[in-house]
């Protein structure tokens, strides 16, 4: 934090970001690549301090999403995981249009990403006003990025190559009644998304649906148990909290 007090003299919040992605980045960095779920709730803050942001909403099918928070455990069970990708969309598309209108926000298919990487990663690229290497589709060959894959659980995917076909898992692990839930609850966005529906949840009356979510959530599949959390995120965990509150214990100069 000393370090953070000689580096920001302004005492300002753009100043304290730009000052910590400055340190992680590495000879020849220049640009910081954030990855954020709810950018929509700063979005205004970003813009008003970096008007050249660029921003990238990426969407993911909803089944396949429940899917991972079932298989993953930290983050539960199909209920949460439609409620949670629902008041996403809501909230990112409305962000989303307001951004897009300036050229800044680019929106993409997690499933485009991952079946013809190269092609969607170029365009993102352009996007972001950064030339394109093929070389980048090696990202997992990285020390540091291997070093990061350890530290969670849910990580362990970035230290492998791009898996070209990771969707549909769902048609696996969810049941017709996860599936039904998912889809009268998120089937609005699902079709401006263009993902297919397997049901009809779409023609079904707004009464007549949220009678039949009610009678589902019985149904719907749980989340596995919560694995353990390494020592090491442990430890990264406990240092960010006791920084928060020196920081939050500090009185305002003068």
């Amino acid at each position: 934090i000393d370090h953070l007090d000689a580096g920001c003299p302004e005492r300002t919040i753009r100043q304290a970001l730009e000052f910590t992605y400055a340190q992680e980045a590495r000879p020849g960095e220049w640009i910081s690549f954030v990855k954020e779920n709810y950018t929509y709730l700063i979005s205004e803050f970003l813009l008003a301090n970096w008007p050249d942001a660029r921003f990238v909403y990426m969407v993911r099918d909803p089944r396949d999403v429940a899917a991972s928070f079932v298989n993953m455990g930290t983050f539960g069970g199909v209920k949460k995981a439609a409620h949670f990708w629902k008041n996403d969309q809501d909230a990112s598309t409305r962000a989303y249009h307001q951004i897009s209108s300036a050229g800044r926000a680019l929106q993409i298919r997690y499933e485009d990403l991952v079946a013809d990487t190269g092609t969607v990663a170029a365009n993102l690229c352009r996007h972001c006003g950064v030339d394109y290497d093929p070389a980048m589709l090696s990202f997992y060959k990285d020390k540091r990025t291997q070093k990061n894959a350890g530290r969670n659980h849910a990580w362990g995917n970035i230290a492998k190559p791009v898996i070209s076909n990771n969707f549909g898992k769902y048609k696996k692990s969810l049941s017709a009644a996860d599936i039904r839930y998912i889809e009268l609850l998120c089937h609005e966005h699902m079709k401006t998304f263009g993902y297919k529906l397997e049901t009809d949840a779409d023609l079904v009356s707004e009464a007549e649906r949220n009678k039949e979510l009610l009678q589902l959530e019985n149904r719907l599949t749980a989340g596995q148990p919560e694995q353990a959390i390494s020592a090491d995120e442990q430890a990264i965990r406990a240092a960010r909290l006791a920084l928060i509150k020196r920081v939050k214990s500090r009185r305002p100069a003068g």
